[in-house]
C-alpha cells in the first residue's frame, strides 16, 4: 500500500488539492471444480512388415474408437496427435515393425470419464495417459478471481478513506497478474483387462488474481 500527496499538475493521476492517491494491490482467489478431462488412448502394434503392423494397429484402433464414442465420448472430440510406422525403435536392424496411433479424447461429462478409460482399455489400447481436467470456459474463473480481487481492493480503499477522513472518489490505474494451478488424476499405462471403471476424482482448481488499483481520496 502507498499514499502519496497531490502531485504536480502534469502527473497522470491529476491529482487535484486535498487528494491524495491510495495504491493497493489485492488478492482474488476462487476454488472452481473443472468441467471437461483430457484422455490420450494410444494403441501400439508390431508386424513383420510395415504395412502388417499398421494393419494390425488400424484394426485395434478401430475398436478402440467405436468403444469410447459408444462410452460417451462424441466423435467431434476425438483427435489423432500421433500416428507413427518405424522399424524396431529399440533395435533399427530387426526384421519387426512398430506402428503407434495416439489420439485424444474430450470428455465433457466427467461422470464418463471412467468408464471412457476402462472401454478404451478393454477394446486394445495399451498407453493410456491422463486425464487432464480443464474448463470449457477457461475465463469463467479467473474473471470469478478478479472479482473478488476488486472487491477486495474497494473494500481496503473504503478502509483507509475513513481512517483519514476522506472518501474514494475515482480509480486511476488497474493492472493485474494471475495464475492458475492445473488439476491431474491420474497418468499411466494400462495394458490388463478392467472388471470395473476405475475411479476418477476432478478435485478443483485454485485461479489467483492479484490486482493492482490505483485510488484518489479527497474529501468528504
Amino acid at each position: 500500500m502507498t499514499v502519496t500527496g497531490c502531485g504536480p499538475q502534469g502527473d497522470p493521476t491529476r491529482l487535484r488539492g486535498g487528494e491524495v492517491l491510495l495504491q493497493l494491490v489485492a488478492k482474488g482467489e476462487v476454488e472452481t471444480r473443472p468441467d471437461e478431462a483430457t484422455v490420450t488412448v494410444a494403441v501400439e502394434s508390431t508386424g513383420a512388415t510395415a504395412e502388417a503392423a499398421l494393419q494390425a494397429n488400424s484394426s485395434t484402433m478401430t475398436r478402440v474408437l467405436g468403444a469410447v464414442e459408444a462410452a460417451g465420448v462424441a466423435a467431434r472430440d476425438t483427435r489423432t496427435n500421433d500416428l507413427s510406422v518405424n522399424r524396431g525403435r529399440y533395435n533399427r536392424t530387426a526384421k519387426r515393425f512398430e506402428s503407434r496411433n495416439a489420439v485424444e479424447l474430450t470428455i465433457r461429462d466427467l461422470a464418463k470419464v471412467g468408464a471412457v478409460v476402462a472401454a478404451a482399455n478393454d477394446a486394445g489400447a495399451n498407453d493410456i495417459t491422463g486425464p487432464s481436467f480443464a474448463f470449457t470456459d477457461s475465463a469463467k474463473p479467473r474473471q470469478a478471481a478478479r472479482m473478488v480481487a476488486l472487491a477486495e481492493a474497494k473494500r481496503e480503499a473504503d478502509a483507509y478513506a475513513g481512517a483519514l477522513g476522506k472518501r474514494v472518489l475515482r480509480v486511476v490505474r488497474v493492472s493485474e497478474t494471475g495464475e492458475a494451478s492445473p488439476a491431474y488424476a491420474m497418468a499411466g499405462i494400462m495394458d490388463t483387462a478392467m472388471t470395473a471403471p476405475p475411479p476418477v476424482r476432478s478435485g478443483t482448481q485454485t485461479s489467483v488474481v492479484s490486482t493492482r488499483v490505483d485510488f484518489v481520496l479527497g474529501p468528504r
